[in-house]
């Protein structure tokens, strides 16, 4: 049976080796993965670990001071020269930042230049924790929450936004005021709040007819003038083409 004593780990779901024993040898691995953990946290971490047995379970501990004195719970497996771990329902932001960048730019085409989220966050299933993203100069409030059935996040963006639902509704009621009843789907399901910006959706007629319903974006916090020729953005370029006249307008925001 080999032993492993007192090996720290850090978050994340990655092995590392594990070889040999002792206390200086166990000293030299804690200072090590300490400082690695510290770095990813970019705040100082204790770790604190029971004595390895290969192929058994065990927990060790890892402590924020800066925190409230915040600790949480890694779970190691020891296989031979190989350790494995897991934080279960305990997430880094490190990890947050990393996977929430790829996710709003893969399932959403936004393009985060930053993204900070809470150091450490306990998310059991439901649990929602708010991260902060800056996109073309834009401040967004990001939601995370934890869908344990999958063990996934989800990141939903709920300020610094326009929600294509959001436009999707406002159009509609553009048309009710005229006395025409479409439905209008827009291809984004989030636009960066970017005033000036501009975007289009379309309604599907009664005819079957189609018909394009212009959109600008008027501030960072969602709000947005809307109609069938809406009014033009002094330094921005259309993603339609522009019109004299101006239109009727509405807001939207979360």
């Amino acid at each position: 049976m080999k032993l492993c004593l007192g090996l720290a780990v850090v978050v994340g779901g990655t092995s590392v080796a594990c070889s040999g024993g002792g206390p200086a040898d166990t000293k030299e691995r804690v200072a090590r993965f300490e400082a690695k953990l510290s770095k990813e946290l970019g705040t100082e971490v204790h770790l604190e670990c029971p004595m390895m047995i290969d192929q058994h379970y065990h927990y060790c501990t890892a402590v924020v001071p800066e925190v409230d004195d915040l600790a949480f719970p890694v779970r190691v497996l020891s296989r031979g020269d190989e350790l494995e771990y897991t934080t279960k329902r305990w997430v880094t932001g490190a990890n947050m930042v990393q996977l929430g960048k790829h996710a709003l730019k893969e399932k959403l085409d936004v393009d985060v230049e930053e993204l900070s989220c809470p150091k450490v966050s306990y998310m059991p299933d439901g649990a929602t924790v708010r991260c902060e993203a800056k996109a073309k100069g834009v401040t967004m409030g990001i939601d995370v929450s934890m869908v344990m059935k999958v063990r996934k996040l989800h990141f939903e963006p709920v300020s610094g936004v326009v929600l294509g639902v959001d436009a999707s509704k406002a159009g509609h009621k553009f048309l009710g005021s005229e006395n025409v009843y479409a439905e209008v789907s827009c291809a984004r399901a989030v636009i960066v709040s970017v005033p000036g910006k501009r975007f289009t959706c379309e309604a599907t007629m009664p005819d079957a007819g189609k018909r394009t319903i212009h959109y600008v974006v008027t501030s960072t916090d969602g709000t947005f003038a809307l109609g069938d020729v809406p009014p033009p953005a002094e330094g921005v370029t259309a993603e339609a083409p522009a019109a004299p006249a101006p239109a009727s307008s509405a807001g939207a925001g979360r």
